[in-house]
């Protein structure tokens, strides 16, 4: 196997991308797929640290370049990148720790941030769901806190619409009640009172709750906005799940703007499917985590949906997927891309897979690596047709810090330039 070698502090990036090219290359002559694709992995870059670990990691792609966002014990950090992933200003605290999860949307320079921090009965604490907005140097404009979570909740997501709005929706969980709400947002009256320390005025919204209420909605859930004649139309991915003879099972359903009832779209034979819609250009494609026979470990799989977002085709497996970080997927040059924190023995890395119209894979899975490694989290965007995979670290045994690296992975038929 080759290794993406990263070292804390320091560019490692001849080292580390010699090694992962070689591993690229040994992947190309064992396939046989027509045309050929070849991969070739980039400079790695270490772009920050945090004592504990960060816990939640989003990479975003924006009009000068880059921005990484991430949530540690330390608090909610952003930092600006370059287009290949290297830092190009300092990081900058946004706000307190997003313990219940973070996503992030580029609005061309600028940024919008929702965070979800979970209720804390120690310190009675109220958990809130919070829209934060930074501008292109990264200084908050306006923060919303937009409803109120409880302290089991954990996953947030949104998708900005054509007049400015955001669509959001999260996962509201407390002791017996768990929940997928969604709202529809508007940042325009937002302040920042400097009095809380930055936090935005409360300025609650009407939310509605998509799953059932009598089963379980598991966490992480996914909006999408797609644009149609009658106007925009937000998708709602998530999960819902329940005991079946001692064993939890659950079930993926696609909640439609103008669709009625929620629709079930796969089965599982286990839960947490972390869903995830993404559009290939051809289609909707479904990418799921489930444990099904006869593998003893979960694994990812992805499924190709119709206009109507109903399976058209049965699920393949991709990989291996069965550590806590969330897999990604994404569009990038002629490829689907699924990027994927799993085991390999003790170990934990990011393997990235190339999907192609059929949801093979083209060529074996590139891998992130390093000795010992210990990547639980990991997310990426695409800049031009290259895949900026951004990895955070658990701290070593030894008690060393844990950092967040990129690294970057270009493919395509042919040669690679």
């Amino acid at each position: 196997m080759g290794h993406a070698t990263h070292a804390l502090g320091v560019d490692v990036s001849a080292r580390a991308a010699s090694r992962v090219v070689w591993l690229a290359a040994m992947a190309f002559l064992a396939c046989a797929s027509e045309p050929p694709v070849r991969c070739r992995f980039e400079d790695s870059h270490t772009i920050g640290a945090s004592p504990l670990g960060a816990t939640h990691v989003a990479l975003v792609s924006r009009t000068s370049g880059l921005v990484a966002v991430w949530s540690a014990r330390e608090g909610l950090h952003a930092r600006a990148l370059d287009g290949e992933g290297a830092a190009t200003a300092e990081a900058v605290r946004l706000g307190p720790e997003c313990d219940g999860g973070i996503a992030a949307v580029s609005v061309d320079d600028e940024l919008v941030i929702a965070c979800s921090r979970r209720a804390r009965d120690d310190k009675a604490q109220d958990g809130d769901v919070a829209l934060i907005a930074v501008d292109a140097q990264l200084a908050l404009r306006r923060v919303r806190s937009i409803a109120r979570v409880g302290r089991d909740s954990l996953g947030v997501d949104l998708a900005r619409r054509s007049d400015g709005t955001w669509s959001v929706v999260w996962h509201d969980g407390s002791v017996g009640a768990w929940g997928v709400m969604r709202a529809r947002v508007s940042l325009e009256d937002a302040t920042i009172d400097r009095d809380r320390g930055g936090e935005g005025t409360d300025a609650h919204v009407d939310a509605q709750e998509l799953s059932s209420g009598v089963l379980a909605a598991s966490p992480y859930p996914r909006v999408h906005v797609r644009t149609t004649e009658a106007g925009d139309e937000a998708l709602v991915v998530f999960e819902e799940s329940w005991l079946d003879g001692g064993f939890a099972r659950g079930r993926v359903l696609v909640a439609r703007e103008r669709g009625g009832l929620p629709v079930a779209v796969e089965e599982l034979e286990a839960h947490d499917a972390r869903p995830q819609l993404v559009h290939d250009g051809r289609s909707w494609v479904l990418v799921f985590r489930d444990l099904r026979r006869p593998s003893p470990r979960a694994s990812l799989f992805a499924r190709r949906l119709g206009d109507d977002l109903r399976p058209v085709e049965p699920a393949r497996r991709v990989t291996r997927a069965d550590t806590d970080g969330s897999p990604r997927a994404l569009t990038c040059g002629e490829h689907l891309v699924a990027v994927v924190p799993r085991t390999w023995d003790t170990d934990v890395l990011v393997g990235l897979d190339l999907l192609d119209a059929r949801l093979r894979k083209p060529v074996p899975e590139q891998q992130v690596y390093e000795w010992s490694a210990r990547f639980p989290f990991a997310d990426a965007a695409c800049v031009d047709d290259a895949v900026i995979t951004l990895v955070a670290s658990r701290p070593s045994v030894g008690g060393g810090e844990a950092a967040l690296h990129t690294i970057g992975m270009r493919c395509s038929s042919g040669d690679v330039p």
